[in-house]
């Protein structure tokens, strides 16, 4: 019996159907998830004589946390072969509870393309129990560029990167020096990461970041990009993308987007928790040449499988390598070898207008040089790998002379 076990119901769906590729139509598949919402009941009350009926039984992460779930494949975990996709999430603190009463599965295979949990290391440490050491590492570059050299065995498109400066406002400036202050009174670096000092802790940092993945200029270079990398609003350019997610930071700040897109006559439809009919807003997407954009929060972040899209805005810029690396593979996906490019761009918010920092009409202290040393490595991997690394190299420069 095969156990999968994924973070959200869009993926298990996408399972669900590489399993019908690969065992047949007529496999006896269970999905524990919200696209089979009567499975729980059904299990209640005893419908299913047990859990060994189905070959293949799919759960997303709450479900398999849940104890009645572990009461229904407890009797057969020596039948059971496990994988976890975006195996980072099963680190999270309900979920590696459960790992620990599954020693008796005898093969386990955990697959993600970011394993480190940040800022946890109670979670690394149990996954790394669950599942033992790496026994694969298939690098980004060697996914673009097959070793072979033969197209046909490239899995990810090469991509252009394109990076765009945004700057704080004066009060969002204040608010971040405000937020530092408080940081540094609960910052220890031998913290239990589950006290309460330590919640604070990580709190606050969430809310500095909201100021840098919510300051409002953003929203000013998304015009920007739109006027200059639209092909309807922009005729003459050659190099951009067709189909595009807009990845932003609130379900208020989606809405702006949306309303201000559709000023701009862009045929655009948003996805986030918020929203109903999730999956078939991804299909209207995916399979319409009305649709180009799509504007997501954190739902199109991992797993989730979007071909037909070429092209990523980033206006929440994160430090989070995890959240970075996985949103840089929604748009890599070839599409059966159809995608000959994908087309990234980043917004990089500095505290002071850009064009100061260069010209040194503006100089930083060391708070205000950290936020930007932050975001370089993100800067730095998108550039590593990409097309036109050449060209991106001198941007990189100048933003480093800043720091100088």
């Amino acid at each position: 019996m095969l156990l999968i076990v994924v973070p959200q119901s869009e993926i298990a769906k996408q399972w669900k159907n590489d399993c019908f590729s690969v065992f047949g139509k007529s496999t006896q598949i269970l999905m524990c998830s919200g696209f089979n919402p009567s499975w729980k009941k059904k299990i209640e009350n005893k419908l299913y004589e047990s859990a060994v009926e189905f070959k293949v039984i799919i759960a997303i992460n709450n479900t398999f946390a849940r104890d009645y779930f572990f009461d229904f494949i407890s009797p057969y975990l020596k039948r059971i072969t496990m994988i976890v996709d975006e195996v980072h999430e099963i680190g999270a603190p309900k979920a590696k509870e459960k790992l620990e009463l599954l020693d008796k599965i005898p093969k386990r295979l955990g697959l993600s393309a970011t394993p480190e949990r940040m800022r946890d290391p109670e979670g690394n440490s149990a996954i790394a129990r669950f599942f033992g050491n790496q026994v694969y590492y298939f690098s980004m570059r060697e996914a673009i560029y097959p070793p072979s050299g033969d197209l046909k065995d490239r899995y990810l498109c090469p991509y252009r990167y394109f990076i765009h400066y945004s700057s704080l406002t004066p009060s969002e400036l204040d608010r971040y020096r405000e937020l530092s202050a408080e940081i540094k009174k609960y910052y220890s670096p031998d913290q239990n990461p589950e006290s309460a000092r330590a919640k604070k802790y990580d709190h606050l940092c969430r809310m500095r970041s909201m100021v840098i993945k919510g300051s409002e200029d953003r929203l000013k270079k998304l015009v920007d990009i739109l006027y200059e990398y639209d092909s309807d609003l922009n005729p003459s350019v050659k190099d951009t993308y067709s189909k595009c997610i807009i990845y932003c930071n609130t379900v208020k700040e989606s809405c702006r987007i949306y309303t201000m897109m559709r000023e701009l006559d862009l045929n655009v439809v948003q996805y986030h928790n918020d929203i109903k009919n999730r999956e078939k807003i991804l299909e209207a997407f995916g399979t319409s040449t009305f649709f180009r954009y799509v504007i997501s929060i954190g739902c199109l972040d991992q797993g989730v499988d979007l071909p037909v899209c070429d092209g990523a805005i980033i206006l929440s810029s994160t430090s989070n390598e995890r959240q970075y690396i996985q949103r840089r593979g929604r748009v890599l996906r070839t599409n059966n070898g159809k995608k000959r490019m994908a087309y990234i761009h980043d917004v990089v918010v500095t505290p002071y207008n850009y064009e100061d920092l260069v010209t040194e009409k503006q100089y930083l202290d060391d708070l205000e040089s950290n936020m930007i040393s932050k975001q370089i490595r993100r800067v730095e991997t998108f550039i590593d790998d990409s097309d036109n690394s050449a060209e991106c190299e001198t941007k990189l420069l100048d933003l480093k002379r800043i720091l100088w």
